[in-house]
């Protein structure tokens, strides 16, 4: 039984990032191709270069993942360079399409951006093969995106950045749990489960305050108390589902 769930698991996460994909893309063609108030764009104070970095960045990661999960890329595959090539294809079309459908105005350094966004996900791919490259593309993003929109916590967009927070913080802590089930001596301890599994998250957290400061920006109580929230619920969720309050604390 434990045979055939390690044989399907790679076709799982396949799906999973193909589905991930089948969302994600059309949410960004759409996004990026309809007109938005000025009123909106102030509202979001967001590095539009950055997030022309971090939207096709997410986009090379889910696409590559969708196609080929099983190993590490290779600067010597076809494959790789056939996605690298389709993204900046498409990293161009969608710039020029922009001022056709958006009425925006096109941007050399946008499509720039797009295609340092597809090199800088697919260096993830070709370092790590697939449970670390999605931790690591998944710490980038939140570090990229807290810092990148500073959304006002009033108004119609007030939402986006808790719920980012809280989505993106959990899911981190939770993958990070999952890698950590292979280390057979976290498994015979409680306590050190629980200090490795909040460790990384509480690190990344901690990077993006850092980066924060950097960036001159003020801090924000609410994000830091949103950011905890997240992992700790986590955290307990996985604990009681391992069943690790059943073993020995050491």
């Amino acid at each position: 039984m434990k045979k055939m769930l390690f044989k399907l698991l790679p076709v799982t996460r396949r799906k999973a990032s193909f589905i991930l994909l089948l969302l994600y893309w059309p949410a960004i063609f759409v996004l990026t191709h309809i007109f938005l108030p000025q009123s909106v764009l102030l509202q979001m104070k967001a590095s539009d270069k950055a997030l022309h970095f971090l939207v096709y960045f997410i986009l090379a990661v889910l696409l590559w993942f969708s196609i080929s999960i099983d190993k590490k890329a290779s600067l010597r595959s076809k494959k790789f360079w056939l996605v690298f090539l389709l993204l900046v294809i498409y990293a161009a079309a969608d710039e020029w399409l922009q001022g056709v459908f958006a009425d925006r105005t096109r941007d050399i350094m946008d499509f720039v951006w797009n295609v340092c966004g597809v090199a800088a996900g697919l260096v993830i791919v070709l370092l790590f093969s697939f449970r670390p490259a999605v931790l690591v593309a998944a710490g980038i993003s939140i570090l990229v995106f807290t810092n990148a929109v500073r959304i006002q916590f009033t108004g119609h967009l007030a939402f986006i950045r808790p719920a980012f927070l809280l989505l993106s913080l959990g899911f981190f802590t939770f993958f990070w749990c999952r890698i950590l089930t292979s280390f057979q001596p976290l498994k015979q301890s409680c306590l050190k489960w629980l200090a490795a599994s909040a460790a990384l998250p509480a690190l990344l957290v901690a990077a993006v305050k850092i980066l924060t400061f950097i960036m001159g920006r003020n801090f924000e109580l609410t994000d830091f108390l949103l950011s905890a929230a997240a992992i700790l619920t986590v955290i307990v969720i996985m604990f009681f589902i391992k069943g690790r309050f059943a073993n020995s604390i050491t």
